[in-house]
């Protein structure tokens, strides 16, 4: 592959991984919160503000804990004297509920700044050396775009699906 076609074969994908992200993002900011997300935000919350893995622990805790680390620059009251917090083993729906609605916070701004982690994930998953490796590129996209549920939130895994199959045309084509 000679150089030239390697930048071009880079700025296309460059220019999906940014169109995928602006999609996303745009649509992340006309939606309320996910059910899941009133669970997985507190949850990863938990996890990187307190070391504590008490809240939502039958789901791997990376997702929600890149989730939450935009969180932590933020001055939030989480309700850590809530007896759903202290006692209950998986208390996460209300304290959920309480950390985004009942302790004055701002639920609008704690979500989308909980979105955001997820989203650049997607820039991760690029297998960037890859990308002129039809085979490896072909099946890495398949079975990141088709089977695997990189985010736990469900609306967003779709944005990935679209996402990894415009990257399996483009393979295509190139």
């Amino acid at each position: 592959m000679s150089k030239s076609s390697s930048i071009i074969q880079y700025g296309l994908l460059g220019l999906i991984v940014a169109a995928a992200f602006i999609l996303m993002f745009n649509a992340s900011l006309k939606e309320s919160a996910t059910m899941d997300e009133l669970a997985h935000i507190p949850s990863g919350y938990g996890y990187v503000k307190y070391l504590d893995y008490r809240l939502n622990p039958e789901h791997p805790p990376l997702i929600k804990a890149l989730a939450a680390f935009p969180l932590l620059f933020q001055k939030l009251n989480f309700p850590v004297q809530n007896r759903y917090w202290q006692k209950d083993v998986n208390g996460q729906w209300a304290v959920g509920a309480q950390f985004l609605y009942e302790s004055g916070n701002n639920a609008d701004e704690i979500i989308q700044w909980s979105r955001l982690g997820p989203m650049l994930y997607l820039v991760k998953r690029v297998d960037w050396p890859l990308v002129g490796v039809s085979a490896d590129v072909f099946i890495r996209l398949f079975s990141n775009g088709f089977g695997s549920r990189p985010l736990c939130y469900h609306r967003y895994r779709r944005g990935f699906r679209y996402f990894y199959r415009s990257l399996l045309l483009y393979q295509i084509l190139i």
